[in-house]
């Protein structure tokens, strides 16, 4: 909740109501914790022009996730277009990064979970976060060393080997 780039959560929009007579979720308490409805508007502040692709992705999110539902075969191929879509401009990197971080946090579904630890490891492959959100994200995934279930850890610490690598590209050599 700390990372500068983040809207403030009191003025940030929300999630998409579950039903037609409710009003979304919103503010401090939603805004950074795992939820299966769609967002009004990015987390971050992202480019006017980037606000519908931070959107789409968020829903390719849950797709990928099961947290909507989607076929299988639409479902398999969320995962490369989240990390393209990340992989256009830094703000949306940083976007997708703090989505995912929302979606794995109080997830109370584990096969969820496993799925966006997947979904992690991709981008941490593929994508750097700004220099100024990787801190937040490099303890995130520290942290979940130690509070994911054995399956997912497997995933986490590719995680941080992978940003690890990406953050230091010379270090490939």
């Amino acid at each position: 909740a700390d990372y500068g780039g983040l809207k403030d959560p009191t003025r940030w929009r929300g999630h998409r109501p579950a039903t037609y007579f409710s009003k979304g979720e919103r503010g401090a308490e939603v805004m950074l914790k795992h939820n299966k409805n769609e967002l009004k508007e990015g987390l971050t502040k992202v480019l006017y022009a980037q606000e519908t692709h931070a959107c789409n992705n968020f829903r390719n999110i849950l797709g990928w996730m099961s947290d909507r539902p989607a076929p299988e075969s639409q479902r398999l191929g969320y995962a490369q277009d989240i990390v393209d879509v990340a992989k256009t401009h830094q703000g949306l990197a940083n976007e997708t990064f703090c989505q995912m971080i929302k979606q794995l946090t109080h997830n109370p579904s584990q096969r969820s979970r496993l799925l966006g630890w997947k979904l992690m490891l991709l981008l941490c492959q593929q994508v750097r976060p700004s220099s100024d959100l990787e801190e937040f994200v490099r303890t995130f995934l520290l942290k979940a060393l130690r509070t994911e279930e054995p399956e997912a850890v497997v995933s986490v610490k590719q995680c941080i080997a992978d940003l690890n690598l990406i953050s230091n590209p010379e270090k490939r050599k």
